[in-house]
């Protein structure tokens, strides 16, 4: 594996975790009791969810189109297209 193929997977990783669906699972588990804590990391993962999602507009514009798309990538194409 290579130095652009690691990266990739690292972001793809980034991404599958900051899933909407992934961050609502986790933030529902942390809804009551509704202390400090809690909303430290409802606004953690509401934060970086928003930042990987400007990240990746930015990369989709950037995007080199010979290169295959992962399969995390196909994968949130076939969802956003459902």
């Amino acid at each position: 594996m290579n130095a652009d193929e690691l990266d990739r997977v690292v972001r793809d990783a980034w991404r599958e975790f900051y899933r909407p669906s992934k961050v609502a699972r986790r933030l529902i588990r942390h809804w009551l009791p509704l202390t400090k804590g809690n909303l430290v990391v409802w606004a953690l993962n509401l934060g970086i969810w928003r930042i990987m999602r400007q990240y990746k507009r930015y990369e989709d514009s950037v995007r080199d189109t010979s290169q295959p798309l992962s399969v995390i990538e196909q994968m949130q194409q076939q969802d956003s297209s459902d």
